[in-house]
């Protein structure tokens, strides 16, 4: 430790040059950082006109084709004699009424397909000619499905759509994800119409939670501005103990002792002399 102690000290102003280098690289990486984005959220939840979510039983009744039955009609002649006359008779029957289970899973099915819909083209398209081009990126993953660490798609269980919109303002935010539901359910209405879907049979879409206010993310730099500076200034004391070892240090005379005899020919500082009385 006290080598490396003693490079610094030997190559000190290296170490400075390092220092400043490595503010000047910090503050710049902490100014150059992206602009803050906003993302708005809408919940919206795919349903059918028997809204299966709210009852515990659909009741369907189904019309039975009538029944033709053989009827034999006596009929008396003048003479007395009575003869059959044969003639088949419709007759109506009820129709049949039954309690089903909702059916729920082909709405579960249809959310987990819908997201891919939501960010296609052609919905795009139509939102960009009711809403004006706005700029940003549309995400919409169906509630609660998940990705395993090997890449499976784990579908969701629930007939809910999340749309989350970010862009580089808060009010277009909002806008992006109400858009996107709009565009999507008329585009959904008018392929409906097209191809003739009964009423009773199309799938719908509301909203469970509109766009409210965007969240402001800031994407700031300073994380990777102090790992610069940190690297920066390590290299420098790496530099400078690399440096240390290549370059050899100046060796210093060792001071000789004094042999014998010689230490009457030190010259030392010159002391007062001390009177000494005479004899009696």
């Amino acid at each position: 430790m006290n080598e490396y102690v003693q490079a610094c000290r030997r190559f000190w102003w290296i170490l400075l040059i390092g220092l400043v280098a490595a503010l000047a690289v910090g503050y710049e990486v902490a100014k150059h950082h992206s602009p803050p984005t906003y993302s708005s959220t809408l919940k919206m939840i795919v349903d059918s006109p028997s809204r299966p979510f709210l009852r515990t039983g659909v009741t369907s009744v189904t019309a039975q084709p009538a029944r033709t039955q053989i009827v034999k009609t006596p009929v008396r002649h003048a003479d007395g004699t009575i003869t059959y006359r044969t003639q088949l008779v419709t007759i109506p029957q009820s129709s049949a009424v039954t309690d089903q289970t909702p059916d729920t899973q082909t709405l579960v099915s249809a959310a987990n397909l819908y997201p891919s819909l939501i960010e296609s083209d052609a919905v795009a398209t139509l939102r960009e000619k009711l809403f004006g081009p706005i700029n940003g990126t549309v995400t919409a993953t169906a509630e609660f499905a998940t990705t395993t660490p090997t890449g499976k798609f784990v579908a969701s269980t629930f007939p809910i759509i999340d749309i989350a919109a970010k862009t580089h303002g808060p009010h277009a935010a909002s806008t992006l994800a109400w858009g996107t539901f709009v565009s999507f359910k008329r585009w959904l209405l008018s392929n409906q119409d097209l191809t003739a879907v009964p009423k009773s049979q199309r799938i719908t879409v509301r909203t469970l939670v509109a766009p409210k206010q965007a969240v402001r993310t800031e994407h700031s730099q300073k994380g990777l501005a102090i790992v610069a500076f940190f690297g920066v200034l390590a290299g420098a004391i790496f530099f400078v103990i690399v440096l240390d070892k290549l370059v050899p240090r100046r060796a210093r005379k060792p001071v000789e002792a004094p042999q014998e005899g010689e230490e009457d020919l030190i010259v030392g500082p010159t002391r007062p002399a001390v009177a000494v009385p005479p004899e009696i």
